[in-house]
């Protein structure tokens, strides 16, 4: 909901469901009720519609399945007190899933070293030499700082 096109688009549907089902009721607890199926709705059919799954880089479905079939092998292991077929179960997830992972990060590798050489080989250098150093920095997260009149630091959001 923080961005323009969301909240927009939230205010708009929001808009259509109350000019639709609008009644004059003198009650205040059905307006209640229906202000409140009207958010929720309309809120839901936003969201849902923006919970598309993407994920970053290599990490994709099948990655997740692997994760989460360890993770279900871990707990299972736990409950059965370490019995030897548990914790077999559990190293074969295990191992799947470090294979899994390391071949997705291999195909990822090999596909960005091809981007490069394809940049590379058209003279590209601006881009050539942008996409490592991408790679390379590590996240930095933004300090929004603010002094008010008297010279304090303000660092919460409401306050700036």
């Amino acid at each position: 909901m923080k961005s323009p096109e969301t909240s927009s688009a939230y205010r708009e549907k929001l808009n259509e469901y109350l000019a639709r089902h609008a009644d004059d009721n003198d009650d205040i607890d059905e307006v209640w009720t229906f202000l409140k199926i009207a958010i929720t709705q309309t809120g839901g059919t936003i969201l849902n519609r923006l919970e598309t799954v993407t994920y970053k880089d290599w990490f994709d479905a099948e990655c997740k399945r692997a994760t989460i079939s360890k993770n279900n092998g871990y707990k299972s292991m736990q409950q059965r007190n370490h019995t030897w077929k548990a914790v077999e179960e559990y190293r074969t997830a295990r191992s799947e899933e470090k294979r899994v992972h390391k071949q997705k990060k291999k195909i990822f590798i090999e596909h960005g070293l091809e981007e490069l050489e394809h940049l590379r080989s058209n003279n590209e250098s601006k881009s050539f030499y942008q996409k490592p150093n991408k790679s390379r920095k590590d996240f930095q997260p933004r300090t929004i700082l603010c002094q008010n009149k008297e010279g304090m630091l303000l660092s919460e959001e409401d306050d700036i």
